[in-house]
């Protein structure tokens, strides 16, 4: 225990970062449907390209957790911490120790951490030791093409200040090609519904470092605290444009496959009915003429208005206003925390969910189950699921 009145931080602890390049990048890839087998380098300066035209929402997919430990003293500069406008989006969480000392964590995604950086001021930086610390430990583990070309607004900090390469990454994956999540648990589950073409799979793919969440778990770190720092990442494949856009809802960083970029002229359709009859025809009218169909017959002629706008001219951010809501999208991207997974599923697995999404749910509660131990009753306290 420090002597009465002298202000002492007991140690500041790097907690968490995901492969941020890695899956940054993999998030990357959907909105142009971009399919390239890139090595790491090659990726970071993909990214770089993305971040220096301004688009940097696929930042929010990097996860980054510090904690000061047993912090006596130091309550001015929490406070300016906690307050600066820098620090507007990233949480912070406190818990008072029996010895008057205080852990503090700060909690956030690589987009918040990035406005962070380029904001703080060199007053903050000077006389803020949490400032200095958040800083010195994003320098050496987040490579400097996250940041931007310009890193700081008031030009004291550099981008040769930042590291080349995250500490973790190993010779063998900077040079080598690789595609997918890069989690040490990755699992893959199909949904039971159809589409218009039956070669397409409705599907996620669910990412989480269960390694961390469990070493995290062991220690004294309460539960609600891990559960806002470890990311879960969910890939949602082939989800209809209607359930992308209640997904999206829950505002968690998100990339999409993008209509203005990708073509639909090969596009999916799915039926939102539970257990329909596909042999059931239905009466439409178009353009004074009535028509007997099937839902997929008429699905499919939907779709064909499409191709037929695009080979007369329409551009293909122009045609995409004609296709209908149900058209499906080949790839989301949702990065979570597991706090914020567990209220995703307490809500989209209720039964009066809709159907194409309660069946997502479904399967991301069954994945996450199966891949990681996650403490049940305590969700089952805090979330209700």
């Amino acid at each position: 225990m420090s002597k009465k009145g002298k202000n002492t931080i007991g140690a500041t602890t790097l907690l968490y970062m995901n492969s941020m390049i890695e899956n940054i990048y993999q998030a990357c890839t959907c909105c142009y449907d971009n399919t390239k087998s890139l090595n790491y380098m090659q990726k970071k300066e993909y990214i770089k390209k993305r971040v220096d035209a301004g688009h940097i929402s696929a930042l929010e997919h990097g996860r980054f957790a510090v904690m000061f430990k047993n912090v006596q003293g130091y309550k001015k500069e929490m406070l300016e911490l906690s307050t600066m406008e820098p620090a507007t989006d990233l949480t912070f969480e406190s818990i008072f120790n029996s010895n008057d000392s205080v852990d503090l964590y700060v909690i956030g995604n690589m987009r918040f951490f990035k406005y962070f950086v380029n904001y703080i001021s060199p007053d903050m930086y000077e006389q803020n030791i949490f400032v200095r610390r958040i800083v010195n430990l994003l320098m050496a583990n987040v490579p400097k093409e996250l940041f931007g070309p310009e890193i700081n607004a008031y030009g004291f900090i550099n981008s040769r200040d930042f590291c080349d390469v995250e500490p973790f990454i190993s010779n063998d994956m900077i040079t080598n090609p690789r595609n997918g999540l890069h989690y040490c648990s990755v699992k893959d589950r199909a949904i039971g519904m159809d589409t218009t073409n039956k070669d397409v799979i409705k599907s996620i793919t669910l990412g989480i470092d269960n390694d961390s969440l469990d070493n995290l778990m062991l220690s004294n770190i309460p539960t609600y605290i891990i559960y806002k720092i470890i990311p879960v990442t969910v890939v949602f494949r082939h989800a209809s444009r209607t359930c992308t856009h209640e997904i999206v809802r829950h505002r968690n960083a998100i990339t999409q496959e993008s209509q203005r970029y990708v073509s639909a002229e090969n596009a999916t359709f799915t039926v939102p009915i539970e257990n329909y009859d596909k042999g059931k025809k239905v009466n439409v009218t178009l353009f004074g003429s009535t028509v007997s169909c099937t839902l997929d017959e008429l699905a499919t002629q939907l779709l064909n208005i499409y191709p037929q706008l695009r080979n007369q001219g329409l551009e293909k951010q122009e045609a995409r206003g004609f296709l209908p809501s149900n058209v499906n999208c080949q790839r989301l991207y949702m990065t979570f925390t597991l706090e914020q997974l567990f209220r995703f599923i307490k809500l989209r697995t209720d039964k009066a969910a809709q159907y194409e999404i309660r069946m997502y749910a479904n399967a991301i509660k069954d994945t996450i189950e199966n891949i990681t131990a996650i403490n049940s009753d305590i969700a089952a306290e805090f979330y209700g699921c």
